[in-house]
């Protein structure tokens, strides 16, 4: 359905709908980093966007769109230490 949905668990345990964010095309994968508070989402037509998630978790902010590859992103990775964004694709 071409969205990212990011649910919080509240006090009673349940987990409850926190922030809801339609994408141009459908998702293929994504990476979080709890220390940043980055998400990277890989695409279905090879890019891979970057948000940056507020301290409540309530608000959701495009950072960056990279154009990775040429077909779907299979996989994407940061590595804080180098500040590296890892991707790969389905590329020929």
């Amino acid at each position: 359905d071409r969205t990212i949905r990011v649910w919080i668990k509240r006090d009673s345990g349940q987990f409850w709908p926190s922030v809801f964010h339609s994408m141009p095309v459908a998702c293929s994968t994504m990476s979080y980093n709890p220390e940043t508070r980055r998400l990277f989402v890989g695409l279905d037509n090879g890019a891979v966007a970057e948000f940056s998630m507020s301290e409540d978790f309530n608000k959701m902010t495009s950072t960056r769109t990279y154009a990775a590859h040429q077909q779907r992103v299979t996989g994407v990775h940061f590595v804080l230490e180098s500040e590296w964004v890892l991707s790969t694709g389905q590329d020929k």
